[in-house]
């Protein structure tokens, strides 16, 4: 039983792995049956390698021009050449690549709009249940532009310059494949979408659940207390008393003993000196140093120069201005006076 279902055995804490002994006539056999095996396990998704650039009859919109099929072609040529020059690069089955967006007046909310009513359209044509349990899920999880590197056109909402790129995560391969055929060569502003499925590396997003993880287990848990209605004390009332309406004054000494109240501490004793109970306390004078009156001199004096130092400024401020303004009046005048005398000169010589 054990060979047959390869089950794993324990022995002094070390695992034990029992396999069925295969002849040395069938070694190159078995060999041959695995790499058949491994091949036909696409880990790398390879199937999805040409999805959405060559295979333009599973399209909405199947007719392709020329030049843009020439472009369609060279992007698959080279998704082929990263897979394998990489072989942590895997084609994603869930997030999309978008090329061919426009790059002016289009920003991320536009960008998500286009995938909603996509899905929407998908989800209507599910039956019941399915429907359900798809409108369970959040479908597009992400949908994210590339901007241009400069900050003040990178900020969403505002008519920032974007490389004509995008991504979009759904939530299941299947909504994938439907956004990528129905929405693959269709016209957005004069510019026929480009649509394939991204390539992903694994490193990093190995790095990036670790991380998730760990941040998870450093938050704790903390379980909801349930909220327990404060019971009422028998024998004391649930307002306080007015101290309008004490006028014993043992009883607003009373009341001074037991209050924790800053502020009402403060009025019952104001209420006790105007009865004439209490005394009210003696303000005597502080102390100064000649330490802090020195400092106290030193401050005043500095203020001082400052306030002197300003004045001298915003006086040789005002006097270049003034100057600068009878030098212009004294200009205008000359010309002006010049301009005469040729107006002048000239008159005397029509005249003679």
């Amino acid at each position: 039983m054990c060979i047959r279902d390869r089950e794993e055995l324990e022995l002094g804490g070390r695992r034990l792995i029992v396999l069925p002994a295969v002849k040395r006539e069938d070694v190159e056999k078995v060999k041959e049956q695995s790499k058949e095996q491994l091949k036909n396990q696409d880990k790398r998704g390879m199937k999805f390698l040409q999805e959405g650039l060559t295979n333009i009859q599973d399209f909405a919109n199947p007719q392709v021009l020329a030049p843009e099929m020439e472009k369609r072609i060279k992007f698959a040529q080279d998704k082929e050449v990263h897979l394998k020059k990489n072989p942590n690069y895997t084609v994603s089955t869930t997030r999309l690549r978008v090329r061919n967006l426009p790059k002016r007046n289009f920003t991320n909310a536009d960008f998500k709009n286009i995938f909603r009513t996509t899905v929407d359209e998908f989800v209507k044509a599910q039956p019941k249940e399915k429907r359900k349990k798809l409108l369970q899920e959040k479908l597009v999880k992400q949908a994210k532009l590339m901007f241009e590197e400069d900050a003040s056109e990178a900020v969403e909402g505002t008519q920032g310059k974007t490389k004509g790129l995008g991504y979009a995560e759904m939530c299941s391969h299947e909504v994938a494949l439907h956004c990528l055929r129905k929405l693959n060569n269709t016209l957005i502003e004069k510019r026929n979408l480009i649509i394939d499925f991204a390539l992903e590396d694994q490193r990093k997003l190995l790095k990036r659940k670790l991380k998730m993880e760990k941040r998870n287990s450093e938050q704790p848990k903390t379980a909801k207390k349930p909220i327990k209605k404060k019971e009422e004390k028998k024998g004391k009332p649930k307002a306080q008393r007015k101290l309008s309406d004490v006028q014993d004054p043992e009883e607003l000494k009373r009341l001074l003993k037991n209050t924790i109240n800053r502020g009402r501490k403060q009025r019952i004793k104001k209420k006790l000196i105007l009865m004439g109970c209490l005394e009210k306390p003696s303000e005597t004078p502080k102390e100064v140093t000649p330490k802090e009156e020195k400092a106290k001199t030193v401050k005043i004096a500095g203020k001082r120069k400052v306030k002197e130092e300003d004045e001298k400024i915003e006086d040789e401020i005002v006097k270049k201005r003034k100057q600068q303004k009878n030098k212009k009046r004294s200009e205008k005048r000359k010309k002006d006076d010049q301009f005469e005398e040729d107006l002048n000169y000239y008159k005397k010589k029509i005249l003679d």
